[in-house]
């Protein structure tokens, strides 16, 4: 959902600076993203790496070679899908990928006119998931991948004229040059008035993808080591799940956890709970959910690293919190206190309408593009 969100918001951006040519770069699309997709722009491209052949083992063994294996990126699309993006590519004042693999695909070194959208950081995803590994396999497997990605990340201002990336932490982390823009990740006003309902129900509230390995790390951490202590001031309570449930959630599972499935209406969901929880260890760039709950007037606890990048004051916008005993307390403080809640909430959304709307993210983009122009003529 983040991904094509983003990708969506900044193509509607580039609309306002000219005409817009997506290309989809992998695996088929959905049918429901890629109709929504061509009826909004008028149409998209798409290239396909191309496909292994061979038995399912070894497909996989080759896979897992290639994810660890440092110098490689992506699988590459035909030879004619290349020189289609050459001819697309001459046809443009301005090419914006979405993340490395998007270009790696085409085999470029160095690309004129070129904006690279680093909207998620591998290296400090990685870099984190060391420092949680338990075995010797794993932190050596995640140190590896944490240089693979340090070394191509930092290095992305040698093969592109500008990048793109969610927070000015991020731009620091990759060095703080003045090319390295901050384009946030942001939400839609909601399209009807939010009325808050969350009196007396004794709700908690998850959003997210369960198939993403952050979101699974995090919930998983939660029922184990948070929830308890939840639960056993106020057995009442429940968590209500958001997003695809996944086939085998029995290590996710709780006594009090609802599992919801997608939902249409986040606005009237979001309206029940007391809080929204954002309990990840793992992950980069800046987390969507939390600006899509501010923008539904949702109060939002969340770890420091589900927080990450985000201009936040903990205590006046967000409550913070890494360890299981203060965020337990942290989302029993807002079940018992709706005053609270809702003046947390309406920080939040103060917050969301000063940065996070695509409105105000939109002149960082036009901005991108301007100077990537004018960088192309010097």
């Amino acid at each position: 959902m983040g991904v094509h969100h983003r990708v969506l918001n900044i193509g509607r951006q580039l609309k306002k600076c000219g005409l817009v040519k997506l290309l989809y770069v992998g695996r088929d699309p959905s049918a429901e993203a890629g109709a929504a997709t061509e009826e909004e722009f008028g149409g998209l491209v798409v290239m396909r790496p191309r496909v292994l052949r061979g038995p399912d083992w070894w497909k996989r063994l080759h896979y897992k070679f290639n994810f660890h294996w440092p110098w490689h990126y992506a699988d590459k699309v035909s030879r004619a899908d290349r020189q289609r993006f050459e001819k697309l590519r001459r046809e443009h004042d301005v090419v914006w990928f979405h993340t490395l693999p998007a270009a790696d695909c085409f085999d470029l070194a160095k690309t004129r006119r070129s904006i690279m959208d680093l909207d998620d950081l591998n290296q400090q995803k990685f870099e984190l998931m060391r420092r949680q590994a338990d075995g010797l396999r794993s932190k050596a497997a995640t140190k590896l991948l944490t240089y693979k990605w340090r070394r191509r990340e930092r290095g992305v201002l040698r093969r592109f004229d500008l990048a793109a990336v969610c927070s000015t932490y991020d731009r620091e982390y990759l060095g703080g040059d003045p090319r390295i823009y901050v384009i946030p990740n942001g939400f839609e006003r909601p399209v009807r008035e939010v009325k808050r309902e969350a009196a007396g129900k004794w709700r908690l509230g998850f959003i997210g993808n369960l198939e993403y390995g952050p979101n699974f790390d995090g919930l998983r951490w939660f029922g184990e080591k948070v929830w308890p202590l939840i639960i056993k001031e106020s057995p009442q309570t429940k968590l209500r799940i958001a997003g695809e449930v996944p086939e085998k959630k029995g290590s996710l599972d709780r006594r009090g956890f609802e599992w919801l499935g997608f939902v249409e209406d986040t606005l009237g969901e979001y309206a029940g709970w007391s809080a929204m929880v954002v309990p990840l260890r793992i992950g980069g760039g800046t987390r969507l959910k939390i600006v899509d709950a501010w923008s539904k007037k949702c109060p939002v606890v969340s770890t420091s690293v589900g927080a990450h990048g985000l201009e936040v004051t903990p205590e006046k916008d967000i409550l913070l919190a890494d360890q299981p005993e203060t965020l337990a307390q942290a989302c029993l403080k807002l079940l018992r206190d709706e005053a609270y809640g809702e003046k947390l909430a309406a920080a939040g959304e103060d917050l969301f309408e000063k940065k996070y709307t695509w409105d105000v993210i939109g002149n960082a983009v036009k901005q991108a593009v301007n100077t990537c122009i004018s960088y192309d003529q010097t």
